[in-house]
């Protein structure tokens, strides 16, 4: 393998002949070691060995042989990594599907290469292992998002099909934007039925932002289009109603007890990983702006109620058997600044005697203007007192 590394800095047709040779040595190591050699210094001739190594019994060896190909680069390269999305292993996929994704004259490669290159992203995305979401897969995504929108709208009956028989929800955001980048009417239609079916509070976030997003994109290109014909028209009379339209579909926000419910439940999560995701995610609601931004409000009673509830979630969750999960309701508790949580996070800091509580009931008392424990318990009752005066009045 030193003699590999060494060969790689004088870079001759000598050296890169030996490092071919040794790409054919019994040990997997030193074959690897010379492989990711002849990819530093870009040995266009030894492409054609390179990828007869796709074929190679050792897993990392192929997976150096995509990383080579990838930095040696250039049109040739193209066919031996479309074979590598075959491969058993999902790394090597994966790599295949980041080296697709950097290629950066796609556009040039001829209608048969070309043809196989997406079936081969498309079949990679279909593939599905277990429920969770494969890097091989986000990848794949990933170098299908840099084609043409067209090219994205031929292949949408298939990429439709796998967006429904998916099992993992992240996974479907992001498939979800490809077929949204190809600025399909079927696109609204998908977004509202995902939606109405996505359980991950999470996922289900990311899925309302990209749907918003993508209306008000659809909404701007519109008025836009419409504007600019009823003024080139002189009927200015009209220019104002495609304005109007775009203003209402923006205004298309989520529904805060569904989403709710949608979090109170993660929070009592049997995985550990889950409970902490919607911890962060309530911990998002520190103030109305955060509020107003993803949620239908009335009022700003409706804002206040909506960062209560948020509070009242995470006080339970500080009683979570996991000391990070706790913790972690406890930080954010601190971050949103709410009296509601003082008295326990007082109880725990006194059982527990950890730091983060401690610094929690004091960043609460800074937000409400408490100087000092004692002065906090007395005007603590005022305080909420007082928020819910407001609220009921409005």
């Amino acid at each position: 393998m030193k003699v590999a590394k060494s060969l790689e800095k004088i870079a001759s047709e000598s050296a890169i002949r030996i490092l071919m040779m040794l790409v054919e040595d019994a040990h997997h190591v030193v074959r690897a070691a010379a492989i990711d050699c002849l990819g530093s210094i870009r040995a266009a001739q030894a492409i054609g060995q390179l990828s007869e190594k796709l074929k190679d019994s050792n897993s990392s060896v192929r997976f150096s042989v995509v990383g080579a190909l990838s930095s040696i680069g250039g049109v040739r390269v193209i066919e031996p990594l479309i074979e590598a999305f075959n491969d058993p292993n999902s790394e090597v996929r994966e790599q295949a599907g980041y080296a697709i994704g950097a290629f950066p004259d796609l556009d040039t490669l001829s209608s048969v290469v070309f043809g196989k290159l997406t079936s081969a992203l498309v079949q990679e995305v279909g593939k599905i292992e277990g429920d969770h979401y494969s890097y091989a897969c986000e990848a794949s995504i990933k170098a299908l998002n840099r084609l043409d929108p067209a090219v994205i709208e031929t292949l949408l009956p298939k990429i439709t099909d796998i967006l429904k028989n998916h099992p993992n929800e992240i996974a479907k955001v992001d498939i979800l934007k490809l077929i949204a980048c190809a600025n399909s009417d079927s696109a609204l239609e998908l977004f509202e039925e995902t939606l109405a079916n996505t359980e991950d509070a999470y996922a289900y976030q990311l899925l309302l932002n990209n749907h918003i997003r993508y209306l008000q994109e659809k909404s701007s290109h519109y008025t836009k289009a419409q504007t600019l014909t009823a003024a080139s028209k002189g009927d200015a009379e009209h220019v104002g109603d495609h304005e109007t339209e775009a203003e209402d579909i923006e205004t298309e926000k989520l529904d805060f007890a569904l989403y709710i419910d949608k979090l109170r439940e993660q929070a009592k999560h049997s995985d550990k990983a889950i409970r902490l995701r919607a911890i962060w995610l309530l911990g998002g609601f520190q103030d109305r702006k955060s509020v107003e931004t993803l949620f239908k409000t009335e009022s700003q009673g409706d804002s206040n109620r909506f960062i209560q509830t948020a509070t009242r979630i995470l006080i339970t969750c500080l009683e979570d058997i996991e000391r990070e999960v706790s913790i972690q309701a406890a930080v954010w508790l601190g971050r949103i600044g709410s009296p509601l949580a003082l008295s326990k996070l007082k109880q725990l800091r006194i059982q527990k005697l950890e730091d983060e509580y401690f610094e929690a009931v004091q960043a609460i008392q800074n937000h409400c203007g408490y100087y000092s424990l004692p002065e906090a318990e007395n005007r603590e009752a005022l305080l909420l007192n007082c928020q819910d005066s407001v609220a009921k009045s409005e």
